[in-house]
């Protein structure tokens, strides 16, 4: 199996184009579950034929899984055999599909917890102004909070998307729709400060206090 395993694992890399980070994944849920089948089957890793794998052993898999791991693991598990079975299935290498029949766990729908006022009040008041990276800090939750912002769409921020005097940000969400958010001037103000405060660093990196990356990076 091994030796299949390192055929799949070329193909995704050369012929698929998956990321390193990806492709880390699938190698290492694949060693997961090689390890899991040599125990099963009472045989060594170097001794595992992919004959060995069959319907009842995935299910016995995924019921170990659910054991221990949370839905969204165990559906990319079971994704990672679905792409690797499929390509043996496809090139004449397995004679059965194991995981074919097989359906992704539903996943778990989570309650939204919410910060309790008094310590997000508390939150606020953490970062050190007297600091510019406590600036940063300070602008970034004021305007989390105020404008209930998404954090992917806050690193993404540009200054040419914020009108301070309207108090106004302009965002591109989900979708690629835009959306235009108040702002409030506790917000406002604090990212005034940071902004004014970063002027130099800005002009370093080609950029200025009215374009360019709203939030630096500091390392």
């Amino acid at each position: 199996m091994k030796k299949l395993i390192s055929s799949f694992i070329r193909y995704i890399q050369t012929e698929k184009g998956y990321s390193a980070h990806t492709i880390r994944n699938y190698a290492s849920d694949l060693r997961q579950f090689t390890r899991f089948v040599a125990t099963k089957r009472g045989v060594k890793k170097a001794d595992l034929g992919i004959d060995l794998v069959d319907h009842m052993l995935i299910r016995s898999y995924l019921g170990e899984l659910f054991d221990k791991c949370r839905r969204t693991t165990i559906a990319r598990r079971l994704s990672t055999l679905k792409s690797f079975f499929r390509y043996l299935e496809l090139r004449g290498l397995a004679p059965l599909n194991p995981v074919a029949e097989i359906t992704t766990p539903k996943q778990e729908s989570h309650i939204p917890t919410y910060l309790p006022i008094d310590d997000m009040f508390s939150l606020l008041e953490q970062p050190d102004r007297e600091e510019e990276i406590g600036l940063r800090d300070s602008a970034i939750l004021e305007l989390l909070y105020s404008a209930g912002l998404r954090v992917s769409e806050l690193v993404a921020l540009d200054i040419e998307q914020l009108a301070l005097n309207s108090r106004l940000v302009k965002v591109l969400g989900k979708g690629g729709k835009e959306r235009l958010l108040p702002v409030g001037r506790k917000a406002i103000a604090a990212i005034r400060e940071y902004i004014e405060h970063t002027e130099n660093r800005r002009k370093k990196t080609g950029h200025s206090k009215h374009h360019g990356p709203l939030f630096l990076n500091y390392r």
